[in-house]
């Protein structure tokens, strides 16, 4: 979440960064552009014009986004969520209400956090 707005969910998001050829700089514009274009899944990025974001015409993105085979590719990543969460890892991404105000700062903010603990202490 952002501002209150719900944006691409965790699992896509996850899966855009298993991308090959999308690295941290184009996850980021990707998923700012999330709140831009109101982006909350891989179908709605697939909808958008490969003009309005550059970072779409990235092959294996365009590949992913034309097969319109979205919910293999997320059941993996749910997968490796439910993986994670039996370990107590939590998975914070840059569009989360949770993300620390100080990384958004960065000019270039990892966008993921993989946290064990306390993650309130991130504020």
């Amino acid at each position: 979440m952002l501002n209150g707005e719900v944006l691409v969910n965790l699992a896509d998001a996850l899966v855009l960064r298993d991308l090959n050829g999308v690295g941290d700089k184009s996850l980021n514009k990707l998923l700012e552009s999330s709140v831009t274009y109101k982006i909350f899944s891989l179908e709605d990025l697939a909808k958008l014009a490969p003009e309005k974001l550059p970072e779409l015409k990235k092959p294996a993105l365009s590949k992913l986004l034309a097969s319109g085979d979205f919910e293999s590719v997320r059941r993996e990543q749910k997968e490796k969520i439910q993986i994670w969460k039996q370990h107590e890892i939590e998975v914070i991404h840059r569009v989360s209400d949770s993300y620390p105000v100080q990384l958004k700062m960065l000019p270039d903010p990892p966008p993921f956090l993989f946290c064990k603990g306390n993650t309130a202490l991130l504020k």
